[in-house]
């Protein structure tokens, strides 16, 4: 699981608010200096704040390999505390990448 802002006052706009585009079957690039997986976007879904705890795909180890990417979502309420929802994306693997490619979303 990887989770991220999707934005900040002080840096603006992160990476992590490209997953608030994210549809099912995107791909996806996971890369370090020496090793990279793409992987196939499964599902997509807006979850509230207080039901994220909730989600068994995010949390247990049970079932076939998955990358879960969360970051906010949804509405924004500064009065609340912020963002009211998160983005959960699953991913499933799909091939391992040749060396030297980027991450990011294709």
């Amino acid at each position: 699981m990887l989770a991220a802002h999707v934005d900040s006052f002080t840096q603006g706009v992160g990476p992590a608010a490209e997953l608030l585009s994210a549809r099912p079957g995107d791909r996806l690039h996971l890369a370090s200096r020496h090793h990279g997986q793409w992987y196939a976007v499964t599902s997509v879904r807006l979850v509230p704040r207080a039901g994220l705890r909730h989600q068994s795909v995010v949390f247990s180890a049970a079932g076939d390999r998955r990358l879960v990417l969360i970051t906010c979502g949804g509405t924004y309420d500064a009065a609340r505390g912020g963002y009211q929802d998160n983005v959960v994306v699953v991913a499933r693997p799909s091939g391992p990448s040749p060396s030297g490619r980027r991450a990011g979303r294709h």
